[in-house]
């Protein structure tokens, strides 16, 4: 399979783009910590463990679990990532579960007080002066080949967030192809190792929300390779 058609989406339409090589992804880059993390140490009881067990939450759910065992008063900003997850805070500290929700979502944090926590959720970029993730780097996501056999075409559309480190977070299925699971779960796992130059906003990175269409043809005339619509 040949390169793939980049094109970028923003507020005002399709804008082409040339196509983009992949790129090497080395795991061991260290992540950079997230905004306000170092912050955490001022608040009271940070370091006390967690009791609870949510199978299947949102971050307000988790948040809001958070708060009824500290007692911490707690404000979420912005947009939250939608996606459900599982959250396991038995025996782990208020610290590691905030450090985790952070890398993950891409959430910053400010601590106005001891006992008070301000939660700020990823930024919408083209908007409030905060600019494009630019994508430097991509894995291919594979066509299956049952599916490529067959002829087998459609598109997975995926919502997620670029992090302030150019990694992607919280990644979620948003559309995917009737009957073909593959094809969704070979998106889900090339996005992941996606890089980006990240949003800026007054000069800073900052996490910001990713729209990812991965369109699979299957006519001779598309045999170059995937169509990759990212925004």
């Amino acid at each position: 399979m040949g390169e793939g058609q980049i094109r970028i989406m923003t507020n005002f339409g399709l804008v082409a783009a040339p196509p983009l090589p992949p790129v090497p992804v080395r795991p061991e880059e260290p992540a950079v910590r997230a905004e306000g993390i170092d912050a955490l140490e001022r608040l009271e009881g940070i370091e006390r463990p967690l009791g609870f067990f949510l199978p299947e939450a949102r971050l307000p759910n988790i948040f809001e679990a958070i708060h009824r065992e500290t007692g911490w008063e707690m404000v979420l900003e912005g947009v939250l990532p939608p996606a459900t997850r599982a959250c396991d805070a038995r025996a782990r500290t208020a610290r590691e579960v905030l450090a985790d929700l952070a890398t993950e979502a891409g959430l910053a944090y400010e601590v106005p007080g001891p006992r008070s926590l301000v939660v700020r959720g990823p930024w919408i970029a083209g908007m409030d002066g905060t600019s494009y993730p630019e994508l430097v780097g991509r894995v291919d996501p594979r066509w299956p080949d049952d599916a490529r056999a067959r002829g087998v075409c459609g598109k997975v559309l995926l919502e997620g967030v670029v992090r302030s480190d150019g990694r992607v977070g919280a990644v979620r299925l948003l559309r995917g192809v009737d009957g073909w699971p593959a094809f969704a779960e070979n998106a889900l796992a090339a996005v992941r190792r996606w890089r980006y130059r990240p949003a800026l906003r007054e000069g800073r990175p900052v996490s910001a929300f990713l729209v990812a269409v991965i369109e699979y043809p299957a006519t001779a005339s598309a045999e170059r390779g995937l169509g990759i619509l990212v925004g």
